[in-house]
């Protein structure tokens, strides 16, 4: 039997210390867009807190769990998320899926 498409979307808040603004946007941008070239990414987009600007979240929605856990092992995820760690401050994920 097949089961229903299982759409989740994940909250991913991150500030980022000041001095590495700049490299850290360059990477997003590099991170967006192969991320949004991905099988079963039906959104994913960033946004910047308007009363705290090194303050960034990315809101994305995948077709299902599984899609996340390749997006997680895709090379260019692999390749920047490390990078980014290294210039932020705190961090802090949550997916979510639909109640109703």
């Amino acid at each position: 039997m097949k089961r229903e498409c299982e759409t989740i979307k994940v909250f991913a808040k991150q500030t980022i210390k000041e001095e590495h603004l700049k490299e850290v946007l360059t990477l997003c941008d590099k991170m967006i867009e192969e991320t949004r070239k991905e099988e079963g990414c039906i959104s994913y987009e960033l946004f910047q807190d308007i009363n705290a600007p090194y303050t960034f979240a990315y809101i994305e929605e995948w077709e299902s769990p599984e899609h996340l856990a390749a997006h997680t092992k895709s090379p260019h995820y692999q390749e920047i998320i490390p990078k980014i760690a290294e210039m932020r401050t705190d961090s802090e994920v949550t997916v979510l899926k639909k109640v109703k």
